[in-house]
């Protein structure tokens, strides 16, 4: 029986002598030191700089550790004083734990005894009292246990916060010196490179990336929400009014309203009345880049105007630049680059700066009609100019595709043949 408490007690101790010595490791590797040093009350605030606390807070924290430790208040802590406060630490909680237990069990066995004595009445009410009074000490413990728990998580919580602050600022200045060097970085490169054409580009942002990396880096593009309307009402009165509603908040954009015949191009039902708001939103979109392109037409003469659907070579923004500048005392507003169909849509347009608050007026003195009519609307009603250009540089991407890369077929003309060619279209159009 000896031996096995005496075995019991050897365990009990190595037990705590485990967990004290993993404790003083977590510890001195928290302060930077080896377990051969001493931790100081500096170096103990030095720990806590990265936070991104106010002195007084890293102070604070140091001297409620520094306290707890500093066994003989030499200001320092050297391995053994944290072994042995982990040590009294560890002991007092199974102390703790076992005292509960034992508290328990003695309770249980005076319960036993005072039946087996017949406890008088009397002495139930004494119990009774001091139970009584027992119970309040404990629960104004209880209560100012409580309040000391909820200070410190206060105080803990207000570090934290201080601290994510402190990185959330540190990170916003990394994005924005990232986006200076950026910006450094595109200027030095593209020094001497001007392009007299910028790029307003309505689509979702991975096909704009992949436009702006087809334009190259020294094109100044913008990227635009391309607008997606959809009326699914469950009768034909509610989606009547859904597509009224729709128009209604457009007006910016189609103040005389809507053509909603040309828009569903004679079709009906709801699928055509879906397709005609993609149209509508199609009108608007465009209709607004003309606006964005009055704000910034400073910056450059041309703006070429890209689709959700546009595909572009790599080639594309310098023959654009040049046909701008050797054909701007032509008269045109508007270029329709590398048109497809007939009508054809308008994935790529380019579009003199000067003119597009007159291509907007244009837009706004009609009714709202699929965009690939208005072209010759305006050319019809005087209101603008509108050519078309086969320059092949650009086209249309294959539906739900990443890619928005454009090549000319290999079997293609000489590049002197190209030229005359692209040339010759420009003539015939602007006569046109």
């Amino acid at each position: 029986m000896f031996l096995a408490l005496a075995f019991v007690s050897m365990v009990q101790a190595a037990t705590i002598e485990a967990q004290a010595q993993s404790k003083a490791a977590e510890f001195f590797k928290a302060s930077g030191v080896k377990s051969s040093e001493a931790v100081t009350s500096q170096l103990l605030v030095m720990s806590l700089d990265a936070s991104g606390l106010s002195d007084e807070d890293k102070e604070w924290a140091a001297d409620q550790m520094m306290t707890k430790l500093d066994k003989d208040q030499s200001q320092t802590v050297t391995w053994e004083e944290a072994v042995d406060y982990y040590k009294t630490e560890t002991k007092q909680e199974q102390v703790h734990a076992a005292a509960l237990i034992q508290a328990d069990a003695e309770e249980k066995k005076q319960e036993d005894m005072m039946q087996k004595m017949g406890m008088t009445a009397e002495a139930q009410s004494m119990k009774n009292s001091l139970m009584a009074n027992l119970e309040q000490y404990m629960v104004a413990e209880e209560q100012k246990q409580v309040a000391e728990k909820a200070n410190r998580e206060k105080r803990w919580a207000n570090i934290l916060h201080k601290q994510q602050q402190s990185l959330l600022q540190h990170e916003q200045v990394l994005k924005a010196e990232e986006k200076d060097l950026k910006k450094m970085q595109k200027e030095k490169s593209c020094a001497g490179q001007k392009s007299a054409v910028q790029a307003i580009i309505s689509s979702s942002e991975a096909h704009a990336n992949c436009l702006k990396s087809q334009l190259g880096a020294c094109i100044t593009a913008e990227t635009t929400e391309a607008l997606s309307l959809k009326c699914d009402e469950p009768s034909a009165g509610w989606q009547k009014m859904c597509m009224v509603e729709q128009a209604r908040q457009l007006s910016d954009c189609a103040p005389l309203g809507v053509d909603w015949n040309a828009m569903r191009r004679g079709e009906k039902g709801s699928a055509a009345d879906n397709a005609a708001l993609e149209r509508l939103g199609e009108w608007c979109t465009f209709h607004r880049a003309l606006g964005k392109i009055q704000q910034t037409k400073a910056t450059s003469p041309f703006s070429l105007i890209l689709s959700k659907d546009a595909a572009v070579g790599k080639d594309a923004a310098q023959k654009l630049s040049d046909f701008g500048e050797n054909f701007k005392q032509q008269e045109w507003d508007l270029l329709q680059v590398d048109p497809m169909g007939t009508p054809a849509a308008l994935h790529s347009v380019l579009v003199k700066n000067d003119s597009a608050e007159k291509l907007q007026k244009a837009m706004s003195q009609m009714k709202a009609v699929p965009l690939d009519k208005m072209p010759k609307a305006v050319n019809d009603a005087g209101t603008a100019k509108a050519v078309s250009w086969t320059g092949g540089v650009s086209g249309l991407r294959k539906p739900e595709s990443s890619d928005c890369s454009f090549s000319l077929p290999r079997s293609r003309p000489s590049s002197a043949e190209r030229c005359w060619h692209m040339r010759m279209t420009v003539m015939v159009a602007v006569m046109l």
